[in-house]
This record gives structure tokens, sequence and C-alpha cells, in this order.
């Protein structure tokens, strides 16, 4: 049932892509008879990517509330912080302790642009997506002294670098963890998600 359940939420994005695509050409030809065909592609193409940037932040996002989970009312997390929502780290001023949803999401949001902030802005939108994913799960201040910071400011291949970083230290030792390599495994896909013109 999930698989089917993919398979039409799929289809159904493709056609939505399409339809709009359609409208978009008949309006193009309807209002801009003088356009170029060449200006009417280069707008196409520009109405794709900015579809393509929305689709692929909001997978990010999704990956981030499915990895995380939503807890609703405040707790300690691993690292002994007050936590609530999906994952967001209770600051000095804010005061939750029972939140909804819609909060929460909000708060996802905005911890996520804030890493988002810290990334190279010279890269390609995905790739800084990717980095920002990384940096919301370590933080930035480990993101600061890793090799994987040093790798993408020198241009060089993160694919067999990233996935490195999947261990959690316990009583003294490091442990290799599934869950933090699905979450490089992840963002290593987003990272090599190029836009194709």
């Amino acid at each position: 049932m999930g698989i089917y359940n993919q398979f039409i939420n799929f289809v159904y994005k493709q056609m939505k892509t399409l339809i709009l695509l359609i409208l978009l050409s008949f309006s193009l030809q309807s209002f801009a008879p003088c356009v170029s065909l060449e200006i009417q592609k280069q707008r196409i193409e520009v109405f794709l990517y900015e579809k393509w940037k929305t689709d692929v932040f909001l997978e990010v996002i999704e990956e981030i509330k499915h990895a995380e989970g939503l807890v609703l009312n405040k707790y300690k997390c691993s690292a002994n912080q007050n936590t609530i929502g999906y994952g967001h780290w209770i600051r000095p001023g804010e005061n939750y302790h029972v939140i909804t949803e819609e909060k929460a999401t909000e708060l996802l949001i905005k911890d996520f642009k804030e890493a988002f902030s810290y990334t190279d802005s010279n890269l390609p939108y995905n790739k800084r997506l990717a980095v920002a994913k990384f940096i919301f799960n370590i933080g930035i201040g480990k993101y600061n002294k890793s090799k994987l910071k040093t790798a993408i400011l020198h241009g060089e291949s993160i694919d067999n670098l990233i996935v490195q970083y999947c261990h959690y230290k316990s009583d003294g030792k490091y442990v290799k963890s599934d869950w933090l390599l699905n979450q490089r495994l992840f963002e290593l896909k987003i990272w090599n998600n190029d836009y194709k013109s």
C-alpha cells in the first residue's frame, strides 16, 4: 500500500507540473505573441528552476521531520538540552513547554534557515541545502572544525568523506550509527542532485 501511494503521489506531482507548463506556455503565447520562442523557453526554464528549488527544499524539510520525530512537549535531548518540536533547542528567552505541530514546523524552518545562512553562498542551491542539513544535524561548531568543510572550500569530492560522520560517542567509545549514516547518505543525494537545464 505504501509503494502504491508513493506512485500515485509521484504521478500526481508530474501531472501538476505538466498542467502548469501547458498553462504557462499558453499564457505566454496569448499575452505576449511577439515574444520570441527563445525568450518563452527561458521563462519556462526559470519557472522549472524555481519549482525545483521549492521541491528540493521541501524534500529536505520532510526528511528532517521524519528523522527527528515530533515531540510537542519540552524534553531533554541526548545532549542534555531542553528540546521541543523537531529537535529545536529551546534558547534563552523562549518559554516553550507545549506547542502545536504548526509551531514545531515554524521552528524547524527557522532553525534550518539559520543553518543555511552558514553555508557558502557560492555553492549551488542544492549543495547549500545539503550542507545546511549537515549543520542542522551536527551543529555549526563541529562543522567549522570538520574536514568536510575544508574539502568543500577546496572544491574536493565529499562522496567518501561525508559518510564518515556517522558515529556517536558512548562510554568513551565511538559507535557507528545506521541512523546517522542514513542522514549522511540523504545529504549526499541532495549534494549530487544539481539542477540540469
